[in-house]
Protein backbone atom coordinates (compact mmCIF):
# COMPACT_ATOMS: atom_id res chain seq x y z
CA UNK A 1 0.00 0.00 0.00
CA UNK A 2 1.44 3.52 -0.77
CA UNK A 3 1.75 5.73 2.17
CA UNK A 4 1.23 8.70 0.33
CA UNK A 5 -2.43 7.55 -0.64
CA UNK A 6 -3.01 7.46 3.29
CA UNK A 7 -1.83 10.81 3.40
CA UNK A 8 -4.02 12.10 0.57
CA UNK A 9 -7.06 10.37 2.07
CA UNK A 10 -6.27 11.81 5.88
CA UNK A 11 -4.36 15.23 4.97
CA UNK A 12 -4.91 15.82 1.49
CA UNK A 13 -8.04 15.82 -1.06
CA UNK A 14 -9.87 13.53 1.32
CA UNK A 15 -9.95 15.86 4.33
CA UNK A 16 -12.92 18.01 3.79
CA UNK A 17 -14.75 14.92 2.74
CA UNK A 18 -13.58 13.31 5.96
CA UNK A 19 -14.79 15.98 7.86
CA UNK A 20 -18.18 15.86 6.83
CA UNK A 21 -18.43 12.59 7.47
CA UNK A 22 -16.99 12.87 10.95
CA UNK A 23 -19.22 15.91 11.81
CA UNK A 24 -22.60 13.59 10.87
CA UNK A 25 -21.34 11.13 12.88
CA UNK A 26 -20.27 12.44 15.93
CA UNK A 27 -23.99 12.75 17.91
CA UNK A 28 -24.45 12.91 21.18
CA UNK A 29 -27.49 9.76 21.65
CA UNK A 30 -28.59 8.79 25.68
CA UNK A 31 -29.07 5.59 24.22
CA UNK A 32 -25.83 4.97 22.58
CA UNK A 33 -24.06 6.35 25.76
CA UNK A 34 -25.75 3.27 27.61
CA UNK A 35 -25.19 0.53 24.89
CA UNK A 36 -28.37 -0.01 24.18
CA UNK A 37 -28.04 -0.78 20.10
CA UNK A 38 -28.15 -4.37 20.09
CA UNK A 39 -29.44 -5.21 23.52
CA UNK A 40 -33.01 -6.55 23.62
CA UNK A 41 -34.00 -6.11 27.25
CA UNK A 42 -33.47 -1.97 26.94
CA UNK A 43 -35.47 -2.04 23.88
CA UNK A 44 -38.10 -3.91 25.38
CA UNK A 45 -37.92 -1.09 28.01
CA UNK A 46 -37.90 1.82 26.11
CA UNK A 47 -41.11 0.03 23.87
CA UNK A 48 -42.58 -0.28 27.05
CA UNK A 49 -42.51 2.70 28.26
CA UNK A 50 -43.49 4.76 25.44
CA UNK A 51 -46.79 2.32 24.40
CA UNK A 52 -47.82 2.75 27.59
CA UNK A 53 -51.01 5.87 27.57
CA UNK A 54 -50.37 5.91 31.31
CA UNK A 55 -47.02 7.00 31.26
CA UNK A 56 -45.71 11.09 31.51
CA UNK A 57 -44.34 11.05 27.57
CA UNK A 58 -47.62 13.30 26.46
CA UNK A 59 -48.02 10.56 23.74
CA UNK A 60 -51.34 9.03 24.82
CA UNK A 61 -52.54 6.02 22.99
CA UNK A 62 -50.94 7.26 19.84
CA UNK A 63 -48.38 5.33 20.01
CA UNK A 64 -50.12 2.23 21.25
CA UNK A 65 -52.53 2.64 18.18
CA UNK A 66 -50.00 2.71 15.52
CA UNK A 67 -48.60 -0.46 17.08
CA UNK A 68 -51.43 -2.65 17.51
CA UNK A 69 -52.00 -1.57 13.98
CA UNK A 70 -49.18 -3.39 12.98
CA UNK A 71 -50.96 -6.92 13.94
CA UNK A 72 -54.67 -6.34 13.57
CA UNK A 73 -57.48 -4.03 12.10
CA UNK A 74 -59.82 -4.21 14.40
CA UNK A 75 -60.77 -1.15 16.27
CA UNK A 76 -60.49 -0.23 19.51
CA UNK A 77 -62.01 1.90 21.54
CA UNK A 78 -60.11 5.12 23.34
CA UNK A 79 -61.44 3.93 26.20
CA UNK A 80 -60.03 0.68 26.12
CA UNK A 81 -56.57 2.12 25.05
CA UNK A 82 -56.29 4.37 27.69
CA UNK A 83 -56.96 1.43 30.10
CA UNK A 84 -54.51 -0.66 28.50
CA UNK A 85 -51.41 -1.69 30.89
CA UNK A 86 -47.92 -2.76 29.11
CA UNK A 87 -46.14 -5.51 31.56
CA UNK A 88 -42.12 -6.88 31.15
CA UNK A 89 -41.22 -10.11 31.36
CA UNK A 90 -44.27 -11.42 32.37
CA UNK A 91 -44.33 -15.17 32.45
CA UNK A 92 -41.03 -14.37 30.66
CA UNK A 93 -43.09 -12.64 27.74
CA UNK A 94 -40.67 -9.38 26.49
CA UNK A 95 -43.64 -7.36 25.74
CA UNK A 96 -47.25 -8.03 26.74
CA UNK A 97 -49.99 -5.62 26.21
CA UNK A 98 -53.31 -6.35 28.57
CA UNK A 99 -56.61 -4.48 27.26
CA UNK A 100 -59.68 -4.81 29.39
CA UNK A 101 -62.88 -6.37 27.81
CA UNK A 102 -65.86 -3.62 27.57
CA UNK A 103 -69.50 -3.45 25.78
CA UNK A 104 -69.13 -7.45 25.56
CA UNK A 105 -66.10 -7.39 23.62
CA UNK A 106 -63.49 -9.63 25.71
CA UNK A 107 -60.00 -8.38 27.05
CA UNK A 108 -57.40 -8.90 24.47
CA UNK A 109 -53.71 -9.90 25.13
CA UNK A 110 -51.23 -8.75 22.62
CA UNK A 111 -47.83 -11.09 23.32
CA UNK A 112 -44.70 -9.70 21.52
CA UNK A 113 -41.01 -11.41 21.41
CA UNK A 114 -38.07 -8.96 20.66
CA UNK A 115 -35.29 -9.82 19.09
CA UNK A 116 -32.23 -8.03 18.20
CA UNK A 117 -29.41 -10.61 17.34
CA UNK A 118 -30.57 -13.82 19.71
CA UNK A 119 -32.18 -16.28 17.68
CA UNK A 120 -34.89 -18.34 19.22
CA UNK A 121 -34.63 -20.98 21.67
CA UNK A 122 -36.28 -24.44 21.08
CA UNK A 123 -39.69 -24.18 21.09
CA UNK A 124 -39.96 -20.69 22.94
CA UNK A 125 -42.49 -19.34 21.07
CA UNK A 126 -44.75 -22.63 21.31
CA UNK A 127 -44.52 -22.37 25.30
CA UNK A 128 -45.02 -18.38 25.33
CA UNK A 129 -48.38 -18.46 23.64
CA UNK A 130 -49.68 -21.58 25.90
CA UNK A 131 -47.96 -19.42 29.06
CA UNK A 132 -50.77 -16.86 27.85
CA UNK A 133 -53.80 -19.24 26.57
CA UNK A 134 -53.32 -20.77 30.58
CA UNK A 135 -52.84 -17.06 32.12
CA UNK A 136 -55.70 -15.45 30.22
CA UNK A 137 -58.60 -18.58 28.89
CA UNK A 138 -61.37 -16.26 27.95
CA UNK A 139 -59.24 -14.14 26.77
CA UNK A 140 -58.76 -12.82 22.64
CA UNK A 141 -55.11 -13.51 22.20
CA UNK A 142 -52.69 -11.90 19.89
CA UNK A 143 -48.79 -12.82 19.21
CA UNK A 144 -46.11 -10.73 17.43
CA UNK A 145 -42.93 -11.08 16.64
CA UNK A 146 -40.61 -8.33 16.51
CA UNK A 147 -37.03 -8.72 14.94
CA UNK A 148 -34.47 -7.30 12.31
CA UNK A 149 -36.10 -8.88 9.00
CA UNK A 150 -39.07 -9.48 9.71
CA UNK A 151 -38.63 -13.23 9.89
CA UNK A 152 -41.61 -16.14 10.78
CA UNK A 153 -40.82 -17.52 13.86
CA UNK A 154 -40.26 -21.29 13.50
CA UNK A 155 -40.88 -22.35 17.10
CA UNK A 156 -44.87 -21.22 17.02
CA UNK A 157 -47.32 -23.38 17.81
CA UNK A 158 -51.04 -23.29 16.69
CA UNK A 159 -51.55 -19.68 16.21
CA UNK A 160 -48.92 -17.57 14.07
CA UNK A 161 -46.41 -15.00 15.32
CA UNK A 162 -46.90 -12.30 13.22
CA UNK A 163 -43.49 -10.88 11.90
CA UNK A 164 -43.06 -7.12 12.31
CA UNK A 165 -39.41 -5.77 11.60
CA UNK A 166 -37.60 -2.77 13.08
CA UNK A 167 -37.72 -1.09 10.76
CA UNK A 168 -41.13 -1.69 9.99
CA UNK A 169 -42.06 -0.32 13.60
CA UNK A 170 -39.96 2.30 13.43
CA UNK A 171 -41.91 3.78 10.43
CA UNK A 172 -45.39 3.57 12.04
CA UNK A 173 -44.11 4.86 14.92
CA UNK A 174 -42.81 7.77 12.95
CA UNK A 175 -45.72 8.03 10.84
CA UNK A 176 -48.07 8.28 13.94
CA UNK A 177 -45.84 11.04 15.19
CA UNK A 178 -45.90 12.92 11.71
CA UNK A 179 -49.69 13.50 12.09
CA UNK A 180 -49.47 14.00 16.18
CA UNK A 181 -48.37 17.02 18.76
CA UNK A 182 -44.91 17.22 18.78
CA UNK A 183 -45.36 19.34 21.50
CA UNK A 184 -44.84 16.41 23.80
CA UNK A 185 -42.78 15.96 26.47
CA UNK A 186 -41.20 12.84 25.24
CA UNK A 187 -41.03 13.80 21.61
CA UNK A 188 -37.08 14.41 21.10
CA UNK A 189 -36.68 11.13 24.16
CA UNK A 190 -38.36 9.29 21.19
CA UNK A 191 -36.64 11.31 17.87
CA UNK A 192 -33.54 10.49 19.37
CA UNK A 193 -34.54 6.51 19.47
CA UNK A 194 -35.13 6.93 15.82
CA UNK A 195 -32.38 8.56 14.70
CA UNK A 196 -29.78 6.21 16.63
CA UNK A 197 -32.12 2.90 14.98
CA UNK A 198 -31.44 4.95 11.26
CA UNK A 199 -28.07 5.37 12.42
CA UNK A 200 -27.22 1.70 13.15
CA UNK A 201 -29.45 0.16 10.14
CA UNK A 202 -31.99 -0.66 12.16
CA UNK A 203 -34.17 1.24 10.61
CA UNK A 204 -34.61 3.06 7.08
CA UNK A 205 -32.25 5.76 6.56
CA UNK A 206 -33.33 9.69 5.88
CA UNK A 207 -31.84 11.01 2.64
CA UNK A 208 -28.92 13.24 4.03
CA UNK A 209 -27.53 14.66 0.69
CA UNK A 210 -24.16 16.50 2.17
CA UNK A 211 -22.63 13.21 3.83
CA UNK A 212 -24.06 10.93 1.02
CA UNK A 213 -21.87 13.20 -1.17
CA UNK A 214 -19.11 13.09 0.83
CA UNK A 215 -19.42 9.31 1.19
CA UNK A 216 -19.69 8.80 -2.83
CA UNK A 217 -16.21 11.15 -3.22
CA UNK A 218 -14.11 9.82 -0.45
CA UNK A 219 -15.38 5.98 -2.60
CA UNK A 220 -14.33 6.88 -5.94
CA UNK A 221 -11.39 9.03 -5.29
CA UNK A 222 -9.50 7.25 -2.32
CA UNK A 223 -10.64 3.43 -2.73
CA UNK A 224 -7.39 1.99 -2.56
CA UNK A 225 -6.80 3.14 0.39
CA UNK A 226 -10.30 2.78 1.83
CA UNK A 227 -10.27 -0.93 0.99
CA UNK A 228 -6.58 -1.18 2.73
CA UNK A 229 -8.33 0.30 6.08
CA UNK A 230 -11.18 -1.67 5.41
CA UNK A 231 -9.17 -5.05 5.49
CA UNK A 232 -6.74 -3.93 8.63
CA UNK A 233 -9.62 -2.80 10.87
CA UNK A 234 -9.36 -4.19 14.26
CA UNK A 235 -10.84 -7.47 14.73
CA UNK A 236 -13.18 -7.82 18.16
CA UNK A 237 -13.59 -10.63 17.75
CA UNK A 238 -10.81 -11.89 17.60
CA UNK A 239 -9.92 -9.63 20.70
CA UNK A 240 -12.32 -11.25 22.54
CA UNK A 241 -11.26 -14.73 21.95
CA UNK A 242 -7.91 -13.90 23.12
CA UNK A 243 -9.45 -11.94 26.19
CA UNK A 244 -11.17 -15.11 27.29
CA UNK A 245 -8.31 -16.76 26.66
CA UNK A 246 -5.72 -15.36 29.09
CA UNK A 247 -8.70 -15.31 31.55
CA UNK A 248 -10.24 -18.39 31.65
CA UNK A 249 -10.71 -18.49 35.22
CA UNK A 250 -12.31 -15.15 35.70
CA UNK A 251 -14.67 -16.00 31.91
CA UNK A 252 -15.22 -19.29 34.35
CA UNK A 253 -16.51 -17.21 37.81
CA UNK A 254 -18.54 -15.12 35.12
CA UNK A 255 -20.48 -18.25 33.64
CA UNK A 256 -21.18 -19.42 36.92
CA UNK A 257 -22.72 -16.41 38.05
CA UNK A 258 -25.07 -15.95 34.91
CA UNK A 259 -25.85 -20.10 34.70
CA UNK A 260 -26.31 -20.50 38.35
CA UNK A 261 -23.99 -23.68 38.17
CA UNK A 262 -20.19 -24.19 38.74
CA UNK A 263 -18.09 -23.70 35.94
CA UNK A 264 -14.34 -24.38 35.30
CA UNK A 265 -11.75 -24.15 32.89
CA UNK A 266 -11.18 -26.95 30.91
CA UNK A 267 -8.33 -28.64 28.73
CA UNK A 268 -8.41 -25.94 25.67
CA UNK A 269 -6.71 -24.85 22.14
CA UNK A 270 -6.39 -21.96 20.44
CA UNK A 271 -9.15 -22.44 18.33
CA UNK A 272 -11.54 -24.15 21.04
CA UNK A 273 -11.51 -22.66 24.89
CA UNK A 274 -13.50 -25.52 26.74
CA UNK A 275 -15.32 -24.95 30.65
CA UNK A 276 -16.82 -28.07 32.59
CA UNK A 277 -19.48 -28.33 34.73
CA UNK A 278 -18.56 -29.95 37.94
CA UNK A 279 -22.24 -30.36 39.44
CA UNK A 280 -23.04 -32.83 36.63
CA UNK A 281 -19.87 -34.61 37.12
CA UNK A 282 -20.28 -35.41 40.49
CA UNK A 283 -23.94 -36.41 39.83
CA UNK A 284 -23.37 -38.37 37.00
CA UNK A 285 -20.52 -40.88 36.85
CA UNK A 286 -20.86 -41.92 33.53
CA UNK A 287 -19.90 -38.63 32.79
CA UNK A 288 -16.41 -38.34 33.33
CA UNK A 289 -15.81 -41.43 31.34
CA UNK A 290 -14.72 -38.94 28.34
CA UNK A 291 -11.63 -38.35 26.45
CA UNK A 292 -8.69 -36.66 28.30
CA UNK A 293 -7.03 -36.16 25.34
CA UNK A 294 -10.30 -33.51 24.57
CA UNK A 295 -11.40 -32.74 27.98
CA UNK A 296 -8.21 -32.66 30.02
CA UNK A 297 -8.31 -34.04 33.62
CA UNK A 298 -12.27 -34.08 34.14
CA UNK A 299 -12.39 -36.28 31.02
CA UNK A 300 -16.15 -34.82 31.04
CA UNK A 301 -18.14 -36.14 27.61
CA UNK A 302 -20.08 -32.73 27.77
CA UNK A 303 -18.30 -29.37 28.24
CA UNK A 304 -19.15 -25.66 27.19
CA UNK A 305 -16.80 -24.79 23.81
CA UNK A 306 -15.99 -20.99 23.00
CA UNK A 307 -14.73 -20.82 19.22
CA UNK A 308 -15.04 -18.49 16.23
CA UNK A 309 -17.72 -18.85 13.99
CA UNK A 310 -17.31 -16.09 11.15
CA UNK A 311 -17.62 -12.76 11.99
CA UNK A 312 -19.01 -13.77 15.31
CA UNK A 313 -17.95 -15.73 17.93
CA UNK A 314 -20.27 -19.02 19.34
CA UNK A 315 -20.94 -20.80 22.73
CA UNK A 316 -22.14 -24.46 22.42
CA UNK A 317 -23.15 -27.18 25.20
CA UNK A 318 -20.55 -30.38 23.23
CA UNK A 319 -20.92 -33.56 23.61
CA UNK A 320 -17.62 -34.97 22.84
CA UNK A 321 -16.11 -38.23 23.00
CA UNK A 322 -16.45 -41.23 25.44
CA UNK A 323 -13.95 -43.48 25.41
CA UNK A 324 -15.27 -45.55 28.57
CA UNK A 325 -18.89 -45.06 28.19
CA UNK A 326 -19.93 -45.35 24.66
CA UNK A 327 -23.06 -46.87 25.70
CA UNK A 328 -23.81 -44.05 28.19
CA UNK A 329 -22.83 -41.59 25.16
CA UNK A 330 -24.99 -43.49 22.61
CA UNK A 331 -28.02 -43.34 25.04
CA UNK A 332 -27.57 -38.98 25.37
CA UNK A 333 -27.37 -38.82 21.62
CA UNK A 334 -30.64 -40.82 21.02
CA UNK A 335 -32.36 -38.86 23.79
CA UNK A 336 -30.94 -35.57 22.08
CA UNK A 337 -32.50 -36.75 18.82
CA UNK A 338 -35.60 -37.69 20.05
CA UNK A 339 -36.04 -33.95 21.57
CA UNK A 340 -35.59 -32.45 18.41
CA UNK A 341 -36.02 -34.76 15.59
CA UNK A 342 -31.60 -34.52 15.25
CA UNK A 343 -29.49 -36.81 13.19
CA UNK A 344 -26.58 -36.94 15.77
CA UNK A 345 -24.07 -39.45 15.19
CA UNK A 346 -24.36 -41.67 18.35
CA UNK A 347 -21.21 -43.78 18.73
CA UNK A 348 -18.80 -43.34 20.61
CA UNK A 349 -16.89 -40.79 19.44
CA UNK A 350 -17.42 -37.62 17.37
CA UNK A 351 -18.94 -34.24 18.89
CA UNK A 352 -22.17 -32.75 18.96
CA UNK A 353 -22.93 -29.21 19.41
CA UNK A 354 -25.72 -28.37 20.87
CA UNK A 355 -28.09 -24.95 22.23
CA UNK A 356 -25.43 -22.44 20.12
CA UNK A 357 -25.59 -19.45 20.31
CA UNK A 358 -23.63 -16.55 18.16
CA UNK A 359 -22.31 -12.94 19.41
CA UNK A 360 -22.12 -11.45 16.07
CA UNK A 361 -19.12 -8.45 15.75
CA UNK A 362 -21.51 -6.14 15.33
CA UNK A 363 -23.18 -6.43 19.17
CA UNK A 364 -19.69 -5.36 20.22
CA UNK A 365 -18.63 -2.94 18.52
CA UNK A 366 -22.06 -0.84 18.17
CA UNK A 367 -22.99 -1.09 21.45
CA UNK A 368 -20.67 1.58 22.34
CA UNK A 369 -19.83 -1.18 25.48
CA UNK A 370 -15.86 -0.71 26.64
CA UNK A 371 -14.03 -3.86 25.45
CA UNK A 372 -13.69 -4.47 30.04
CA UNK A 373 -17.37 -5.37 29.63
CA UNK A 374 -17.46 -7.83 26.86
CA UNK A 375 -17.02 -11.39 28.16
CA UNK A 376 -19.64 -10.21 30.66
CA UNK A 377 -21.74 -9.76 28.18
CA UNK A 378 -20.94 -12.95 26.20
CA UNK A 379 -21.42 -14.85 29.45
CA UNK A 380 -25.13 -13.01 29.86
CA UNK A 381 -26.04 -14.15 26.36
CA UNK A 382 -25.03 -17.33 26.84
CA UNK A 383 -27.12 -17.78 30.31
CA UNK A 384 -30.41 -16.65 28.30
CA UNK A 385 -30.01 -18.95 25.51
CA UNK A 386 -29.51 -21.69 28.04
CA UNK A 387 -32.21 -20.76 30.54
CA UNK A 388 -33.87 -23.78 31.37
CA UNK A 389 -30.98 -26.04 29.96
CA UNK A 390 -29.07 -26.53 32.73
CA UNK A 391 -31.25 -26.79 35.33
CA UNK A 392 -33.82 -28.93 33.62
CA UNK A 393 -33.19 -30.26 30.22
CA UNK A 394 -29.58 -31.49 30.39
CA UNK A 395 -30.79 -33.34 33.85
CA UNK A 396 -33.47 -34.29 31.91
CA UNK A 397 -31.64 -36.19 28.64
CA UNK A 398 -28.34 -37.65 31.11
CA UNK A 399 -31.11 -39.26 33.37
CA UNK A 400 -32.50 -41.37 29.87
CA UNK A 401 -29.00 -41.92 29.00
CA UNK A 402 -28.59 -44.07 32.52
CA UNK A 403 -29.78 -47.46 32.88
Amino acid sequence: MDVEKLKDLVDGSGSDHLATVSKNMKVFCPFEAVGMVRQEIRHSNFLAYILDPNRPHEFGTLLLKSFIALLTEDAISESRMLRARVHREIYNIDLLVDIPPENGKKRLVIAIEVKVDAGERREQLRDYQRRVESAWPHSEAIFGFLTMDGRVGTTSAEKVWQPISWAGLIYALDSALESGDRSAIGFEMYAAYGRMMRRHGMADKTSDTPLDDAVFTLWSKHKEALDYLFENRPDPISDLMRKISKNMGEMAELLSSSLGTPVKPASSTRSYLRFSFPGLEARYEDLCKGSKNWAGETASIILLEIYRNGDGISASIVVGPADGAPEFRRRLIEALNRRDGGSRRAGASGWSHNWQTTLGEAALTEAGMPEKNWMLQFSNQIAESLSGVMDRELPALLDQAIL
